[in-house]
């Protein structure tokens, strides 16, 4: 299911991400998430329920962005949250913060966002939260990992391809 090449960051690497691009075709392992890079234009992002404190969640941010960094073609990131445990109010927001601000440095080739959110009430919460955040990519909030796909597949179609 997964490619053969994992990186475990915590145990194994700690100081991987520092200005070092992740290896291709991989699987990216943090504690609050599960990072899978095996197709470049469409990142799955699995929360885990792991403890979302604000250093955890700003490390977690770097990681992210040292692997979408380096891409270099459009792609889609579909976050899945269906393993997410309960996050403070006040994490959400260092962790709504810092994922904008990461994608506003990452440029041009982040090309949506998808937000597997099963929870209704959840769901239409987070979609006024991005209607009130007016983010420059499409942002997407479905209530399954099946429909994630196929609103990614619709998104790829749209993209750029660059030589």
């Amino acid at each position: 299911m997964y490619p053969l090449f994992i990186i475990i960051i915590r145990e194994s690497f700690p100081n991987l991400y520092k200005n070092q691009a992740i290896p291709p075709m991989s699987l990216v392992e943090h504690e609050l998430a599960r990072i899978d890079l095996s197709n470049p234009r469409l990142i799955i992002n699995t929360y885990l329920d792991g403890k979302y404190s604000t250093p955890n969640i700003l490390e977690y941010v770097e990681v992210l962005e040292a692997a979408l960094t380096p891409l270099q073609a459009p792609f889609v990131v579909i976050y899945d949250i269906t393993l997410m445990g309960w996050v403070g109010a006040k994490e959400r927001i260092v962790a709504g913060r810092a994922m904008g601000a990461m994608e506003k440095r990452i440029g041009e080739n982040y090309f949506a966002t998808i937000s597997v959110i099963p929870n209704p009430v959840a769901r239409l919460v987070s979609k006024g939260v991005a209607l009130a955040a007016q983010p420059a990519k499409p942002v997407v909030f479905v209530s399954s990992m099946e429909k994630a796909q196929r609103r990614a597949k619709v998104f790829m179609q749209k993209m750029p391809v660059k030589l």
